[in-house]
């Protein structure tokens, strides 16, 4: 199969470690990318040009020849593209430079699949990010919600061991976020004041 032909999305892994790009490469294609792997030996930009990829992952680790200032060079050569820097070197510098180079986003490695697929192809994200995942707000409540069920619904002893004012809780409450009180049946958690 010629690599610039067919409806795949053709991904371009940039990325020193072999390892880490093949693993990466297995792991996206059931979302549909087509994957090649180069490891910044050759001339990146024209392999891009030649693949015309719909996508390009780089991972600019220091040790590499692969860096961040490779991104405007690829962007030229495929104006297309979504550019993502994956690299387990991330922190606000590196995201920073990485969008102002013109890179989509910045991830550090290690992070699922899905959510690599997710930030190349935002509108297939509901199709690689799994229903079952939470956010981190609902991570937060549910966590609260079981230390009030573990002290018996005490909001003082709860917010204490919380590291929360009792106000703070019972406005988490208010909102109907959390729950201070099982109802009389003992089956539903009903909100209440108290």
């Amino acid at each position: 199969m010629d690599e610039t032909s067919g409806n795949k999305l053709r991904l371009l892994i940039l990325d020193a470690h072999r390892a880490d790009a093949t693993r990466l490469a297995t792991q996206l294609h059931p979302y549909g990318f087509e994957a090649y792997l180069r490891d910044g030996s050759t001339d990146i930009v024209a392999e891009a040009k030649r693949i015309q990829p719909t996508h390009i992952v780089i991972d600019p680790a220091p040790s590499s020849k692969l860096s961040l200032s490779h991104i405007p060079d690829l962007l030229r050569a495929v104006p297309t593209t979504r550019i993502l820097v994956f690299t387990l070197f991330a922190d606000i510098q590196t995201a920073i430079w990485a969008v102002k180079a013109g890179a989509c986003d910045c991830l550090a490695k290690p992070s699922l699949a899905g959510v690599v697929g997710a930030v190349l192809h935002p509108k297939q994200k509901s199709k690689m990010l799994p229903p079952e995942c939470m956010n981190p707000y609902e991570y937060r409540l549910q966590f609260i919600q079981s230390v009030l069920i573990e002290n018996d619904f005490n909001v003082t002893r709860s917010a204490r061991q919380l590291g929360l004012s009792r106000r703070c809780l019972q406005r988490l409450a208010v909102c109907g976020d959390v729950y201070l009180r099982p109802d009389n049946a003992g089956q539903k958690i009903v909100a209440a004041a108290e």
